[in-house]
């Protein structure tokens, strides 16, 4: 019994060598055969090799591993996991088991694969870059930011932590920080082109101040060299040309993106935007039409309504529906009765806060809110696309004025309210909308808007009333002027109770002067046909041409231009000098 016992043991080793030598023979010629690039007749081996040893850690982890370059995931997360029951602390199976997750849009089990490789490694960088990813795609930005910069405190010279901080700080609209770390992220590594893209973006939305726009130029140039057929790096550097106020630079680039790509509709537009601010309206209208390109909306608004050509309107109905912003009504309305005339039953479809004002035009026979079932019509038309159908030029832009109108008995009733106050009463305006969807909308508002404390040597000047018309955003800043008391306010039923924009009218009307931002005050004011000088941004918008004081879209209207980009105290040193003249007589110009 003793010889027999020793032999069981010794066929049990032996049998036990040659079981390892099987499978390790199978695992080293399935990695020679990995490495000549035959992974099909390598993963063959690494299954036979697993076949006589299940547990062989390294067979179960490299199978792992090609299963994921096959793009076989779900085997893939099959084998890590088994590599992980094998050695718990492998950390490099718990993360790449976390990207085989994150490919089979498991996000909440790839966040736990990445979360625990880095509680096996807690400086494993990799790891925590894709747990800021992933934070980053289900809205999670906030937990991200501690992400990367957790990965900061021990990784300073982290290239893609700074960039993702850098875009993150920017989606905040908190551009300094964002500018800071994008800027370290091009240091650390200039080879990277798309961070020196984003830099870029992100001066261009800080501000329009002209040593950015000069920077933008300098990393746009440095992407192109690299990336020479990249169409939107082309486009944003003619952009930022047209920032510059360099138009025939711009146009020049624009063209260029458009020989290579004809249909590119961003830059179509931007064309048309130049041409309309060189005076150039038979190529600008024509080209704005690419507007319906890069926006949402849809030219063919309603589907059963045939869109209207220029053809007879006589005893036609035709739809005239708003576009864009408030002021881009207030603005081209004026084509309306031009329809009129031509013999149309014209509706308009208007946004909700102008619908009762519009109601006032007798050229209008009815008006409908957005949304309200409208009635029967022959034709429809987007309001700023009546310019290129009535062939409109500098020198045919209708001088028809007024052609909005305030409600007289509201007239006489603000008449009464002011009488008591003889000084020269000038209306403000300071802020535009801030509630805009976009971030480069929002953005193009803040920089024609300015803080109410610069009307402050206005405020002050001998014999001079300043009223508010500043009804939305903006508001706060009252309370900051050095005596609010400077600024005179009307009650919260002011546009309520009468409607949006009635008081507004009827107090325009009651003015010496209104004096605005470019926002949709400034064209309600020229429409109503009162005195309105109107604060312009460098670039100013593209409707206010280039280096004018006056403007053939309303001539009770004058403009002030930033001297500097950014600089607003130089406007309004301008406009105190030109009011001091006027106040003493109460007789604008």
């Amino acid at each position: 019994m003793k010889y027999m016992h020793s032999a069981v043991l010794l066929i049990t080793l032996i049998t036990s060598v040659i079981v390892c030598s099987q499978d390790t023979d199978y695992y080293q010629l399935a990695e020679k055969l990995r490495a000549q690039g035959c992974t099909a007749k390598a993963q063959l081996l690494y299954e036979q090799a697993l076949t006589i040893n299940p547990h062989h850690l390294n067979a179960n982890f490299n199978l792992a591993c090609l299963l994921f370059e096959r793009h076989n995931f779900e085997e893939a997360v099959r084998y890590f996991n088994k590599t992980i029951e094998l050695d718990p602390a492998c950390v490099q199976a718990h993360y790449n088991m976390g990207m085989c997750l994150k490919d089979l849009k498991k996000t909440g089990e790839a966040l736990l694969a990445f979360n625990k490789a880095t509680d096996y490694c807690p400086t494993y960088t990799n790891a925590y870059l894709q747990i800021g990813s992933i934070l980053e795609e289900i809205n999670k930005g906030d937990m991200a930011f501690g992400v990367y910069k957790k990965i900061l405190s021990f990784d300073t010279h982290c290239f893609m932590a700074h960039y993702r901080l850098g875009l993150l700080y920017r989606k905040l609209n908190q551009f300094d920080e964002a500018i800071t770390h994008l800027r370290t992220a091009v240091t650390l590594d200039y080879s990277q082109t798309m961070a020196i893209i984003e830099l870029a973006n992100t001066l261009h939305l800080q501000d329009g101040s002209e040593k950015h726009s000069q920077e933008c130029i300098s990393l746009y140039t440095t992407a192109l060299d690299r990336m020479p057929n990249n169409l939107g790096v082309l486009y944003n550097l003619g952009y930022t040309y047209k920032r510059l106020g360099c138009i025939s630079q711009a146009l020049e680039i624009y063209n260029r993106v458009i020989a290579l790509s004809p249909d590119y509709a961003t830059a179509r537009f931007s064309r048309s935007l130049t041409y309309l601010a060189l005076g150039d309206f038979e190529k600008g209208w024509q080209e704005y039409e690419w507007r319906w390109k890069t926006h949402p909306d849809n030219s063919k608004k309603f589907p059963h309504i045939t869109v209207w050509d220029g053809t007879d309107l006589h005893g036609k109905t035709i739809i005239v529906y708003c576009e864009q912003g408030l002021g881009d009504t207030f603005q081209f309305i004026r084509f309306v009765p031009v329809l009129k005339n031509l013999g149309a039953t014209v509706i308009v479809e208007t946004q909700k806060p102008l619908k009762q004002l519009l109601s006032l035009c007798p050229y209008i026979d009815a008006v409908y809110a957005y949304g309200e079932k409208i009635p029967d019509c022959d034709y429809q038309i987007p309001l700023m696309s009546l310019p290129r159908l009535l062939k409109t030029t500098l020198e045919t832009i209708s001088s028809d004025l007024p052609y909005i109108f305030a409600k007289p008995e509201y007239v006489e009733y603000w008449r009464d309210q002011l009488s008591a106050d003889t000084n020269f009463k000038i209306g403000i305006c300071w802020q535009g909308n801030a509630n805009y969807s976009t971030q480069a909308l929002r953005q193009v508002v803040a920089l024609k808007s300015l803080n109410v404390k610069h009307f402050e040597p206005i405020m002050q000047m001998d014999r001079v009333s300043v009223y508010n018309l500043q009804m939305i955003s903006g508001i706060d800043q009252i309370s900051q002027l050095s005596d609010p008391s400077l600024i005179k306010t009307f009650g919260k039923d002011f546009d309520e109770s009468h409607g949006r924009f009635m008081d507004t009218l009827a107090v325009m009307k009651n003015m010496d002067l209104i004096i605005t931002i470019d926002t949709s005050t400034c064209h309600a004011a020229g429409a109503l046909k009162v005195p309105v000088w109107v604060l312009l941004p460098k670039p100013a918008d593209w409707r206010w041409m280039l280096d004018r004081n006056d403007t053939p879209w309303y001539p009770t209207m004058r403009l002030f231009r930033q001297h500097t980009a950014g600089n607003w105290d130089e406007v309004i040193q301008d406009i105190v000098r030109e009011l001091q003249p006027l106040v003493s007589t109460k007789n604008i110009h």
